[in-house]
């Protein structure tokens, strides 16, 4: 292969899946299974890999800290070469601004209102070096925010691929109202998850997060999909099956697993059978009060969502003619 192939070759932008919507909405599993069964290169929430990540060494999801993480050692070497504790505050900086705030919405365009053009050179290198790293396989970052896949799209770093996961706004509003321990944490300061301080600041963060990822969804001009996350757990191959379609991911070979690993994410990710499908969350129950406030506050959203989702008994050409192609 010539010199002028080969970097046209690696030089090329990848695929990348963008899991979006709500925290605690399943994300982490939904990527964890998309992994297993795609030929994919699950990567967490990069948009904490400085924070969590470089700054903090936090455990990546093989399970070992993440400045002695082989895959990501690699991957930043080949970015930047040797980053320096002032150059990954910038770096921070930069990804945080790219997440965008709970209550921003976006332009009908969704293009965000400003893009730090540090963010888009710092996450092309970053991006294509794992693309590399993981063998030239979409990769799939379950960050979340809406915001920051546009702000992906819009800086050129890849072909964004959204995959908006929502959850049942009971169920996940008293997700975000539980703090939850986090292993990965190497200081006291991060040992817990936070919680939403009150009922209403989590009912906020369904309605808006959620809003940002339809937003999205509905302008985006290339392959989509949306999963209601509670149909899901119901049909988990029938889901897989739908979401790689629509995707146009490859199928993982069978027989062949690889470790995982996700800078940042849920803590299912280190427990034994963490991905296994589970019928409810260790989480603090909602009063009858409550429990009012959350379904009339959300319920014409969820219904907007669910109708727009893949169906959990429909697959292949079916899906195909009852789903609305985003």
């Amino acid at each position: 292969m010539s010199v002028l192939a080969e970097e046209k070759r690696t030089n090329l932008a990848p695929d990348i899946v963008a899991i979006i919507g709500c925290a605690r909405s399943g994300s982490t599993v939904l990527e964890g299974k998309v992994q297993q069964a795609a030929n994919v290169t699950g990567l967490g929430e990069v948009a904490h890999l400085w924070s969590r990540g470089f700054l903090r060494n936090e455990l990546c999801g093989c399970g070992v800290n993440f400045s002695r993480c082989e895959f990501w050692t690699e991957v930043l070497a080949r970015a930047f070469g040797k980053v320096q504790v002032a150059d990954a505050r910038r770096f921070d900086a930069a990804f945080r601004s790219a997440v965008g705030g709970v209550v921003h919405l976006e332009t009908p365009s969704w293009r965000p209102l400003h893009v730090d053009p540090l963010f888009g050179a710092i996450a092309r290198d970053l991006y294509r070096a794992a693309h590399q790293i993981g063998g030239e396989r979409p990769l799939v970052d379950s960050s979340k925010p809406a915001h920051f896949a546009a702000s992906l799209k819009a800086s050129s770093v890849g072909h964004v691929l959204p995959l908006h996961v929502f959850r049942s706004p009971g169920r996940n509003v008293q997700s975000l109202r539980t703090s939850k321990p986090r292993p990965q944490a190497q200081e006291i300061a991060y040992a817990m998850m936070p919680s939403s301080r009150t009922l209403a600041h989590a009912i906020a963060h369904w309605i808006f997060r959620n809003a940002q990822a339809s937003n999205f969804i509905r302008h985006h001009d290339g392959c989509s999909a949306t999963i209601f996350f509670d149909g899901f757990c119901q049909d988990v191959d029938a889901q897989l099956q739908a979401i790689m379609e629509r995707l146009a991911l490859p199928a993982r070979q069978a027989g062949r697993a690889e470790t995982w690993h996700s800078v940042s994410g849920n803590p299912v990710r280190f427990q034994p059978n963490g991905l296994e499908i589970r019928g409810s969350d260790d989480v603090v129950p909602l009063t009858a009060f409550g429990s009012a406030v959350v379904r009339f506050t959300t319920a014409r959203q969820q219904m907007l969502l669910e109708a727009r989702s893949l169906g959990t008994h429909q697959v292949g050409n079916e899906w195909r003619r009852s789903a609305k192609v985003s």
